[in-house]
């Protein structure tokens, strides 16, 4: 099948792309500033692209997690960037692969935009706009994240669906994805969410249905959810209502489920989408009743009530709101202009253009560097680094190590040694209670009290950074002492004791 592009179109295009390779510089800028990876998720990823690329197979049965577990995660991710490891290596795909992905959403961010309003010109400052979406931006950029997947994936779902009544060419892909799109993470499900509210705004508004529409959304509502409790089958049983907080301990259910403020939003989002995109739904609810609009509202609208009942995590949630918002913002941009352009004042069209791209990079693309700078520098650092190989080549392998939860992936990962805990509390019970004990064995005062929960969870060595610092704000174990504890490892901000004493001899 041939493409013929016009002039015009080919324009467009060549455009488009000089945007995605600035966009991709950009993040190769920031993510090779490091040899390290941001946050303990971006580990326990690499870890199993690893093990695929090695075995063809990810750890689903993993020995190192909670000294011993069973993992239940879509694994397609992991598949991708494990293929391009095979060409260029492990630390080469997590690091460039991610961002790639992720930078392939001003391609759908354009197309949506060109069918909201069929102006290429237009189209593509929207695509400038989704460039440049501080909370997205520094998600994805050095935590081999899903959502450097997710995100593109679900917004051409959602392209697809928005041009369903032109040619049944749309309706076969918007099917093909509803197949694929479980595969890759459960947050799909909040594209089943959004549709439904879509048909209940229509349905409000005293619209005429589109039985089309109707059909496939009822399609994609049924497939999604019957493979989402196909899947995590065993989750649901195990954990009740509580895996839609992934079964996290209380003690930490606060900072993945909180609150935002007004403040907050903006500087995450961006000020100009935030206030343009709001400005297109309440436009679109007063006087256009456009439904591809309402489409997007929709999304809007259903991740909003999500992050205010904390049903859904912070960062999927702004992330999720971020872009809607951005892509909003291409209507209510034309709107403007439009409108400027009826005014006597419209000679000063081009002064109020410049205006917004000041506002612009001054508020979206300054926070997304800030942000993606704040990133880099969270990163993990040589000091850390060194410590987790000498636990690998120091320390027999079937050891288990103590760290804070923060850390748990890092100890599994990179030290390949069994942690007590981390991140990942799926299909673990009592996860409050284990969060707790952590907590004391870097806080209790007695040697007998630690040694109890010591020996509960067979910890061989423990491992005391600046994390455990601050996370319990204390400055040092106070139960340590050379005979029972001593210390094997020692540098600048970390220290590794190793467990010697038993009750009975303690």
């Amino acid at each position: 099948m041939r493409f013929r592009f016009s002039k015009l179109q080919k324009k467009y295009f060549l455009l488009l792309c000089i945007l995605f390779v600035i966009s991709l510089s950009i993040r190769f800028y920031f993510v090779f500033q490091t040899d390290q990876f941001t946050g303990d998720a971006a580990y326990a990823t690499l870890r199993q692209v690893e093990n695929i690329r090695s075995t063809g197979f990810p750890i689903f049965s993993d020995p190192l997690s909670f000294s011993g577990r069973f993992h239940l995660f879509m694994p397609v991710f992991h598949y991708i960037v494990a293929f391009f490891s095979l060409f260029m290596g492990s630390f080469w795909a997590a690091k460039i692969i991610p961002n790639v992905l992720a930078s392939t959403f001003i391609f759908v961010a354009y197309l949506i935009a060109y069918e909201l309003m069929g102006n290429r010109r237009d189209s593509l400052i929207t695509a400038f706009i989704c460039t440049f979406i501080p909370v997205y931006f520094s998600s994805t950029i050095n935590k081999i994240s899903v959502y450097s997947l997710v995100i593109p994936l679900f917004f051409l779902t959602i392209y697809y669906f928005l041009k369903i009544s032109q040619s049944k060419k749309y309706v076969h892909r918007f099917v093909l994805l509803c197949f694929i799109i479980p595969l890759v993470s459960p947050t799909f499900i909040f594209l089943v969410l959004g549709l439904l509210i879509y048909l209940v705004f229509i349905k409000l508004e005293y619209k005429k249905q589109n039985w089309l529409e109707l059909e496939l959304i009822l399609f994609a509502t049924f497939l999604i959810l019957w493979f989402e409790f196909l899947f995590f089958k065993t989750s649901f049983l195990f954990h009740g209502y509580s895996v839609i907080w992934q079964n996290l301990p209380s003690q930490i259910l606060s900072s993945y489920f909180k609150d935002v403020s007004i403040f907050e939003a903006f500087t995450i989002v961006g000020i100009l989408p935030f206030i343009m995109g709001c400005f297109a739904m309440y436009k679109c609810q007063l006087k256009d009743k456009d439904r591809k609009i309402y489409l997007l509202r929709s999304f809007v609208f259903g991740i909003t009530i999500l992050l205010w009942l904390k049903l859904v995590r912070l960062e999927f949630g702004l992330i999720m709101l971020a872009v809607c918002l951005s892509i909003l913002a291409g209507p209510a941009y034309r709107s403007m202009i439009s409108y400027f352009e009826q005014t006597k004042i419209s000679f000063l069209k081009n002064v109020f253009i410049v205006f917004l791209l000041i506002v612009f990079i001054s508020t979206s693309v300054l926070a997304s560097f800030a942000f993606s700078s704040g990133s880099i520098n969270e990163a993990l650092t040589k000091e850390e680094v060194d410590a987790f190989n000498w636990i690998k080549e120091n320390t027999p392998q079937d050891s288990v190590v103590l760290s804070t939860i923060s850390e748990g992936n890092l100890i599994s990962s990179i030290s390949m040694r069994k942690n007590v805990a981390d991140m990942n509390f799926m299909l673990i019970k009592d996860s409050s209670i284990i969060f707790e004990d952590v907590k004391s064995m870097y806080t209790y005062m007695f040697k007998t009290e630690a040694l109890e929960l010591i020996e509960k969870y067979n910890i061989n060595y423990i491992y005391f950074s600046h994390n455990a610092k601050n996370e319990f704000d204390i400055e040092k174990i106070k139960y340590v002492d050379q005979s029972c504890f001593p210390e094997v490892y020692s540098s600048k901000n970390i220290r590794i004791y190793e467990s010697k004493c038993k009750l009975g001899n303690g």
